[in-house]
């Protein structure tokens, strides 16, 4: 490639990235389940302070405000692919470049565009058909929202550049590090009668945290961290914006896909139905969150690899980068959808209508859709971002008119429904679009082990379902009965999942030397105890 200049001692190699990465897995794997349980405990804690009707209003406008981020050209999701590829060349200077456009875009933008806020605002709020002080509260709380949306953008180039040089799990960290002030903030002004004022002063806290605890591990990993952007070079800023106007388009059909119901709901059905809603996608979403944490690792390795052209490095990426995040999408999706109804009972202090049944589409939605999650990475590091955008300009297409079609015939779930359907169809038009063009078969990446997969993790969710189902309260505390059927259904799940894995040789499909390769040390010997043996993976013979 044109990129492969001389390369420094400073920069490290597509292979270097990649045991980074797996050094790096298990962290990151304990910092995002350490971030997802503040998140848990602090929802039912403001959903009791602000009343559902305001939970809603504050996941309306977030969701409202962020539809106004597309317009930052697609430049926030290029930077750790460019990041990663100039750390691997060695090339420091563009690295603090690129830093300093970033930063310097978003400011810029933040002030071009505040009058489109105001303007935007009132008739954002009209619809919500609130009482006039509620209404005053929430157009003020829009424009703080704007502002943080920019700001939190500008600040983001930090967390980049520990993302682009393989430092994920210090990135992590400072981003756990930033949850926590959130939490205690939302905590401590929500009991002071803060309101959603006070959510909003955490938020701006958390960005300014986590941007200085990046900056400062930043700095002592680079020579500087801030360039001259106007130095850039005509070159790499034409390669930037182009790749970022592709990556504008894919946002925009991912925002549809995945943000706008919240709004929808809002303007057509009700405030409270978004709360009900953010709260199901809350739960949904580890199905998502937790999985695609080996994305945030697969990019910068990848990017690295296409630099080198190291061709075998990629292949691995690939095939075992689909059979571990296939792995994971699966069985947290499976152990959700059968333990959600003890799990929303312990987790809320109230029962609300629908959650169930919209945690179970979203469930299945966001499980399908993860399995693009691997080929779309790749398609980005080797910079072809075409087909994901037409995959995504596909679901959008369908979510909007599926949507309007059936939300104000079906309401909530006419909305649901769009979203589902976007999301399945337009995933699977890509898995073949992406398979076309490599002259890969579904058989190669998945057939031999995909459907043994399935059969075990279903199975295991059916066994335990029917356990919750049946089982008895056994004593006056809803909340700990659900608590303990949550951890007594879990256990069954596990242990149902491990029996599948050996009945069905999905577990004899997993080859230890090759996962030795790519996963940290911690998680391949995991491979090789006497507990995985009695699962039924084969004994990693010695070299």
């Amino acid at each position: 490639m044109a990129d492969s200049v001389q390369t420094e001692p400073s920069g490290l190699s597509g292979r270097g990235q990649a045991r980074r990465v797996a050094g790096n897995s298990v962290g990151l794997m304990g910092l995002q389940l350490a971030r997802l349980v503040i998140a848990f405990l602090l929802t039912p804690f403001m959903l009791n302070q602000l009343g559902l009707l305001q939970f809603g209003l504050w996941t309306f406008l977030g969701s409202a405000t962020g539809m106004l981020g597309i317009l930052d050209l697609g430049i926030g999701t290029t930077f750790v692919r460019f990041i990663a590829r100039h750390h691997a060349t060695g090339d420091m200077v563009s690295i603090a470049r690129l830093a300093s456009l970033g930063v310097a875009i978003y400011l810029v933008l933040g002030v071009l565009l505040s009058p489109v806020a105001l303007a935007v605002g009132p008739l954002v709020v009209h619809h919500l058909h609130l009482a006039p002080p509620l209404a005053s509260e929430a157009f003020r709380v829009f424009l703080l929202l704007f502002a943080y949306l920019f700001v939190a953008n500008a600040m983001a180039p930090m967390s980049a550049l520990l993302a682009g040089m393989g430092d994920l799990r210090l990135a992590s960290l400072a981003g756990l590090a930033g949850q926590v002030v959130y939490a205690v903030l939302v905590a401590v002004t929500l009991l002071g009668g803060a309101g959603l004022y006070g959510v909003v002063l955490a938020s701006f806290c958390q960005v300014a945290v986590v941007a200085a605890i990046c900056y400062v591990i930043a700095r002592r990993r680079l020579d500087r961290v801030f360039a001259n952007p106007l130095r850039i070079g005509r070159d790499l800023l034409g390669e930037v914006l182009s790749f970022g106007g592709w990556m504008q388009i894919n946002k925009l059909s991912t925002m549809v896909n995945l943000e706008t119901d919240a709004v929808v709901i809002g303007a057509a059905v009700s405030v409270s139905d978004v709360g009900i809603y953010q709260v199901a996608n809350r739960l949904a979403l580890l199905t998502r969150m937790f999985p695609l944490t080996l994305l945030s690792a697969l990019l910068p390795a990848a990017s690295a690899a296409y630099a080198e052209a190291d061709h075998a490095l990629l292949r691995r990426l690939r095939t075992e980068g689909n059979r571990v995040l296939t792995g994971f999408s699966l069985v947290v999706g499976g152990a959700i959808a059968s333990l959600s109804p003890a799990f929303i009972d312990a987790w809320l202090p109230h029962r609300y209508p629908h959650l169930q049944i919209i945690v179970l589409l979203l469930v299945v939605s966001y499980v399908i859709n993860n399995l693009t999650g691997v080929g779309t990475t790749m398609v980005q590091a080797a910079g072809r971002p075409r087909l994901e955008v037409e995959y995504g300009v596909v679901g959008a297409l369908l979510n909007v008119g599926l949507t309007v079609g059936l939300v104000f015939e079906f309401g909530l779930y006419g909305v649901l429904a769009g979203t589902v359907a976007g999301i399945v169809l337009s995933s699977l038009y890509f898995l073949w679009r992406y398979h076309r063009t490599y002259s890969l078969t579904f058989r190669q990446e998945f057939g031999a082990w995909l459907w043994r997969l399935v059969l075990s993790v279903s199975a295991a969710a059916v066994a335990a379902r029917a356990f919750i189902t049946m089982m008895p309260w056994w004593s006056s505390e809803p909340r700990l009965d659900a608590t303990l059927l949550v951890a007594t259904g879990f256990t069954l799940y596990v242990i149902a999942l491990s029996v599948g894995f050996r009945v069905s040789g999905f577990a004899a499909s997993i080859d230890p030397s090759m996962f030795r390769k790519v996963l940290p040390a911690p998680l391949a010997g995991a491979l090789q105890t006497r507990l995985a043996f009695a699962v039924g993976i084969r004994r990693l013979q010695s070299d």
